[in-house]
């Protein structure tokens, strides 16, 4: 079946062009259209959803401003090469393929390897003050299990979110917030990570600190050594955390629903 056979004809109401956009969203959703797929004619498709023209124009015009289709100089549309993918699109992604997840995490450890680059070069003495208030919470908790792990989700994302904004480059914070979305529908690590790896709170305060001190001494390269080196570390404790669960349930982790309290460590909100 083709996917014009698809089509449905449209019950006409007061919001026919809403009825025939979403069943066109849906069609391409499913992948019922492909990415560089023709859409068939207007003309053809008003015929088979028994709408008028202008009907099916105002509905193709709503999809091409969500980016679910693109127009071509000859008025023909088609669905973009480049879909862009929702953390939902993501999560699916990942369950097909377990391993996209370090993908995942490898583009974020790439931005914020230089996020600490330009935070050194840019960060001013407020943004500094507001890392070092971090530190200094983690500080006083981290010899103290329950007190370390009620202030870790909330100072480790503090970080973060710190380092982020110091960066000066609005469009940088909003990329790091997308991978931040796509993060928790596919990555539970703060909780786990506290509950699985004894050593975490230390080591965890030992790699921020070093973070902090060579973005203080204005160190560019030096702070983004030291995040490359917890990121290290956070991925291959994540690693460990993935195949002891796997072990423990007999099922592959990423094909299992767990009720974790899922924060990204990359969520600059």
């Amino acid at each position: 079946m083709q996917p014009i056979d698809r089509i449905e004809k449209i019950d006409k109401g007061i919001t026919v062009s809403e009825k025939v956009y979403s069943q066109l969203k849906k069609l391409i959703n499913s992948g019922q259209f492909q990415p560089g797929d023709l859409l068939p004619a207007q003309g053809r498709i008003a015929k088979q959803m028994g709408v008028s023209r202008a009907t099916m124009r105002e509905a193709l015009i709503g999809l091409e401003a969500t980016g679910l289709i693109e127009k071509l100089p000859n008025g023909r549309y088609r669905v973009p090469l480049a879909k862009v993918l929702t953390p939902t699109d993501i999560k699916g992604l990942v369950r097909k393929d377990p391993r996209t997840v370090w993908e995942i995490l490898e583009t974020g450890n790439a931005l914020m390897t230089d996020a600490c680059r330009l935070a050194a070069e840019r960060a001013t003495e407020a943004d500094l003050n507001g890392l070092e208030k971090v530190i200094s919470q983690l500080r006083k908790a981290k010899d103290n299990g329950e007190r370390f792990k009620a202030y870790f989700n909330r100072c480790y994302i503090d970080f973060y979110r710190r380092i982020c904004a110091a960066t000066k480059n609005s469009i940088y914070i909003y990329i790091m917030q997308y991978l931040s979305r796509i993060l928790e529908e596919v990555l539970p690590y703060p909780e786990s990570l506290l509950e699985h790896v004894p050593e975490a709170p230390q080591v965890v305060f030992e790699n921020l600190q070093s973070v902090y001190k060579a973005l203080k001494n204005r160190n560019a390269a030096e702070a983004s050594r030291c995040m490359k080196d917890h990121l290290a570390y956070v991925h291959s404790r994540f690693e460990e955390i993935t195949r002891s669960l796997e072990a423990d349930s007999g099922a592959r982790y990423w094909e299992k629903e767990i009720d974790y309290r899922i924060i990204s460590y990359f969520d600059v909100m």
